[in-house]
């Protein structure tokens, strides 16, 4: 019989489920049906009534395995629901720093110093620099820049 319970509970026909429990513990109370109606009444959100068979089977059954599981039960019914734990623990928020004072004054001192020299080369140079119309190898670039008259 009480695999027609568990088929019953199983496929969602509480009301079924029920009244075989019912019937089951009306003809003999034993404590596996006890057991079972319990977990049924939690199921259906009647904690009082489920800790009243908890009970009922564990007095039934003081020393054995039904009689534990019921204790189990029981104190399964009676603890506080906690929060589940998080998967990973919150990632820390990090502030960004603002950069040090050298740095700030090293970055605007290579600003200068690029433009001193971008503007000396303008000056220094007077005219337009026209490159041959090849592609020189690094050897053939020294060569050129060597004998152009324009750098003595």
């Amino acid at each position: 019989m009480l695999d027609r319970v568990h088929d019953a509970i199983t496929w969602g026909r509480y009301p079924e489920a029920m009244r075989l429990l019912n019937q089951l513990i009306d003809a003999e109370p034993h404590p596996a049906a006890l057991l079972e109606r319990g977990r049924l009444y939690l199921l259906l959100s009647n904690e009082s009534a489920a800790l009243a068979d908890f009970r009922a089977a564990s007095a039934a059954d003081p020393t054995g395995a039904i009689g534990d599981t019921a204790r189990s039960e029981l104190l399964k019914a009676l603890t506080p629901a906690q929060p589940p734990a998080p998967a990973l623990p919150p990632r820390p928020t990090v502030q960004p720093t603002p950069p040090h004072g050298w740095v700030v004054g090293m970055v605007i001192a290579l600003l200068i110093l690029s433009f001193i020299c971008a503007a000396f080369a303008v000056i220094a140079v007077g005219r337009r620099i026209t490159l041959p119309a090849f592609t020189p190898t690094p050897l053939e670039l020294l060569v050129y820049l060597r004998d152009c008259s324009w750098l003595r």
